[in-house]
């Protein structure tokens, strides 16, 4: 199963739910452009994505890979916050990391209020 989503604006915020795998790279590039293109569509900047029943099957390089990827992307979305279950978190941290160091604002949690209240600071 590939990675299904819905997208709804909230004032200045774009809100995702994704469920279902990543089962690739290629995958998980197609669901970050169609977010990217929702934030076009909707005027915004700053988008949290509730990924709690999404399974994470990219592998560390991959990760990496994707980083860069996005970050060629940069100068569209001023903030991103991922809200995955506890299990995938620490391939979470390493994307918020390896995106960290390529100038992006993305950050993982496990908490959806937490992360709420960081893509609001």
């Amino acid at each position: 199963m590939a990675i299904h989503y819905e997208a709804k604006k909230d004032g200045d915020i774009l809100r995702v739910r994704a469920w279902g795998k990543d089962d690739s790279l290629k995958d998980v590039i197609i669901y970050g452009g169609s977010i990217l293109g929702e934030c076009l569509s909707n005027d915004v900047t700053r988008v949290i994505t509730d990924e709690r029943e999404l399974e994470y099957r990219i592998d560390t390089v991959e990760i990496y890979e994707l980083a860069r990827i996005y970050a060629e992307l940069d100068g569209i979305i001023e903030k991103v916050a991922f809200v995955c279950s506890p299990e995938f978190l620490e391939d979470a941290r390493f994307m918020e990391n390896a995106s960290k160091n390529r100038g992006l604002i993305y950050r993982a949690f496990d908490d959806y209020k937490a992360a709420d209240e960081w893509v609001r600071e």
